[in-house]
């Protein structure tokens, strides 16, 4: 293994091991531990190998890269030569770990080891990355894919597209710059150590922007979503990015976008003119997260920051839609009958402090 004088090391062949989860003690989780055995049975067969672990300190709770901890558990229960084992401490995500693995490492031959279910997300986004010239193969641990991981999988890839639209296959300088300018997890626009804390659902959330506008509106103008809404018409996006860019200069009205991991997957929205004593709160669900749970963990999230404003919240829903009802109501939202709406209502508590 040596280095170019651009500091990337030039091997013939390397492996490249995508890193999962660890514990609060540092350790791999099964998923990892799974592909950590594949990629050293690797590098054990070909003396011409290294391997390479990636993944930053995600954890508060320890100061330890998910790469050193992968390292570590290769030399200690695998018995791997650790001077063939280089760490990727930066990468967040597949992405990242695409791109500064291309940053650091030149190989005529690349071997990814991920998960069954991830496979083809890892192709596609290494094969963008790395080009046309280099040999690649990626290989995958456990079970075939659920219907839920193929779905979450597909919006992923729809969003890596979306992302660096416009860039060849290949243009590593232009891909490396779109991933630090327009990546959420690089360019400081999402907090992704809060999205890894453990026991969360990787649930954060952040100021909607005028780039959101096509994302809003697919959602606003899915049908189980019109059928439900008070305004139930479906609009156009000339309408609709007027209604955004308005909204984004309104003092009174608060847009925040919930991301699940990298993925978009609702908004909240609050109006609290001075002269109204109640601020209402508006949930827009991505279709495609229906009945998951995230809806109350986001409108939870939405409750709390309301109350931190001291702000007393309403919101009004058509008296059918029985769901939305009940996803107040178990927030402690009170509701009352007004015509064919519903009314609900709840009361920040006192601020005593």
């Amino acid at each position: 293994m040596t280095k170019a004088r651009n500091e990337r090391f030039v091997v013939d062949h390397a492996v490249i091991v995508l890193g999962h989860e660890m514990n609060h003690e540092g350790e791999p989780d099964l998923i990892g531990r799974s592909r950590l055995l594949l990629a050293s049975d690797i590098v054990r067969s070909d003396p011409r190998s290294i391997l390479v672990t990636s993944g930053w300190a995600y954890r508060k709770d320890i100061d330890l890269s998910l790469a050193a901890s992968m390292k570590r558990s290769a030399v200690r229960d695998l018995e791997l030569d650790q001077k063939r084992i280089h760490c990727l401490a930066k990468s967040k995500d597949t992405v990242g770990d695409a791109v500064f693995f291309a940053e650091a490492v030149r190989a005529e031959k690349v071997t990814v080891v991920t998960s069954t279910f991830h496979q083809k997300r890892a192709e596609r986004i290494f094969r963008f990355v790395l080009g046309a010239d280099v040999v690649l193969d990626v290989l995958g641990t456990g079970q075939s894919p659920t219907p839920k991981q193929k779905a979450n999988e597909n919006q992923s890839l729809g969003v890596f597209r979306d992302t660096f639209d416009g860039i060849a296959s290949g243009d590593f300088d232009a891909i490396r710059g779109r991933l630090k300018s327009a990546h959420p997890f690089y360019n400081g626009t999402l907090d992704v150590r809060a999205l890894k804390r453990p026991g969360d659902r990787r649930l954060s959330c952040r100021p909607a922007t005028f780039e959101d506008v096509k994302q809003l509106l697919e959602w606003r103008n899915a049908p189980e979503v019109r059928s439900a809404s008070v305004e139930g018409e479906e609009i156009s996006l000339a309408t609709h990015s007027t209604w955004l860019r308005k909204s984004l200069s309104n003092p009174d009205r608060i847009i925040l976008i919930f991301h699940n991991g990298i993925i978009r997957v609702g908004m909240v929205r609050f109006d609290c003119a001075e002269a109204q004593t109640l601020t209402t709160v508006s949930i827009l669900l991505d279709p495609a997260v229906r009945g998951t749970g995230l809806a109350k963990s986001i409108l939870k999230h939405a409750v709390s920051y309301a109350e931190l404003q001291n702000h007393d919240l309403k919101a009004v829903a058509r008296k059918e839609n029985l769901p939305s009802i009940a996803l107040f109501e178990g927030l402690g939202f009170e509701a009352r009958t007004e015509g064919e709406f519903v009314e609900l209502r709840r009361i920040a508590l006192a601020n005593d402090s």
